[in-house]
C-alpha cells in the first residue's frame, strides 16, 4: 500500500475511534514525516508503526 493510502487509513482509523488524542497523534506524525528529510522507505515504516499504535490504544 502506498504512502498516500496508508495516510488515509491512519486518519480514518483515528477519526472512527472517536478519540481526539489519536487524531492529534496522526496530525503530529504527519507533520513530522512530511516536513523531514526522511526517505519514502522510512516514512512507510513510521506509518506502519503509527497504525499499530493507534490500533493497540483502541483495545
Amino acid at each position: 500500500m502506498g504512502l498516500h493510502n496508508v495516510n488515509h487509513f491512519v486518519i480514518d482509523t483515528a477519526i472512527n475511534s472517536d478519540q481526539t488524542d489519536y487524531y492529534l497523534t496522526v496530525i503530529l506524525a504527519n507533520t513530522i514525516a512530511f516536513q523531514s528529510l526522511l526517505t519514502a522507505h522510512i516514512k512507510s515504516f513510521l506509518y506502519l508503526n503509527l497504525i499499530l499504535i493507534v490500533n493497540t490504544n483502541k483495545l
